[in-house]
């Protein structure tokens, strides 16, 4: 006959493949109802059907189902049919995942290693390596010397802002609400955090909260921070003080004088240590800010 295939055709010579690549991995020769003794089979309860493709048995016979689902057929393992049909199912449900591609190809047929080869098939697929590519780890870098040191707490300071947060500014019927921010003092070596409260962003305001840190914790050797511009402003001013001042610092004051570090611009991750314990402000201060009164019930940013 001429012209296109019929779906009875179609059909008869995709069993004949099936029943090739049975045959090459299961079959003993001369012997269609038999598999090898070592055969990973036996543990399906195999049998032939009426077209002499190797089936998984069951107690399921009675079931509502379909035939090929309740008596799948059986796939050899990494058999080039076996990665063909598992392929055309992958681009025909439009490239999705391992687990909902196994589960659509056991709706006929049962490859063995079937979780293995849906694996592979999906991280094989240049699609979707496309659509979702991994990048490359970077090794991280050795840790600064501040925090390999012995030394007493706060010693090697570690600063930074967190807010901004909504502040009362009385008890007042109808108080003003003002933006506040959290000053973060950090200890490189301990990891202990000192916290104090600033409703300003400048130079003069964050000085206050240094004093006020120096009072409690006392002075440290050296303070490693970002960019800010409160910060690159007092340690110009602290420059300029030591320089005014020498004689009277180097007679008195040699040995508490304070070095100032800024890490590389626009590098927040060179400051992991204070980042992570603004992270760790925040997420007990949105927890505990509600039942405070002088608080807003929210935290901006």
């Amino acid at each position: 006959m001429f012209g296109c295939l019929g779906i009875s055709e179609i059909d008869e010579a995709f069993n004949v493949l099936l029943r090739l690549a049975q045959a090459k991995k299961f079959l003993i020769k001369g012997k269609k109802k038999c598999v090898e003794s070592s055969s990973p089979l036996l543990g399906l309860n195999p049998f032939l059907d009426s077209k002499n493709i190797l089936r998984i048995g069951g107690r399921i016979s009675n079931a509502d189902f379909d035939y090929d689902k309740k008596h799948s057929i059986i796939l050899p393992k990494d058999h080039p049919l076996t990665i063909n049909i598992m392929c055309d199912e992958h681009r025909k449900l439009l490239h999705c995942g391992p687990q909902q591609l196994l589960f659509i190809i056991r709706q006929k047929y049962w490859p063995l290693g079937g979780r293995t080869s849906a694996r592979k098939i999906v991280h094989k697929c240049i699609d979707c390596f496309k659509a979702k590519p991994k990048t490359c780890e970077y090794i991280m870098g050795n840790l600064p010397s501040e925090r390999l040191s012995q030394a007493f707490p706060f010693s090697y300071v570690g600063c930074d802002y967190a807010g901004s947060f909504y502040l009362k500014d009385s008890k007042s019927r109808k108080p003003g609400i003002v933006k506040a921010w959290i000053c973060i003092f950090v200890c490189m070596v301990t990891k202990a955090v000192h916290i104090e409260l600033t409703t300003e962003l400048t130079t003069q305001a964050f000085f206050a909260c240094f004093r006020r840190f120096i009072a409690r914790r006392g002075k440290p050797n050296t303070i490693i921070s970002d960019n800010g511009t409160q910060f690159v402003g007092s340690n110009n001013e602290l420059l300029s003080f030591f320089k005014e001042n020498n004689d009277q610092i180097n007679r008195h004051f040699t040995d508490k004088r304070i070095i100032w570090k800024f890490i590389p611009p626009k590098a927040p991750n060179f400051g992991g240590i204070w980042e992570a314990c603004v992270k760790s402000t925040k997420h007990h201060l949105k927890r505990v800010i509600s039942g405070l009164k002088i608080f807003r019930p929210y935290c901006a940013k």
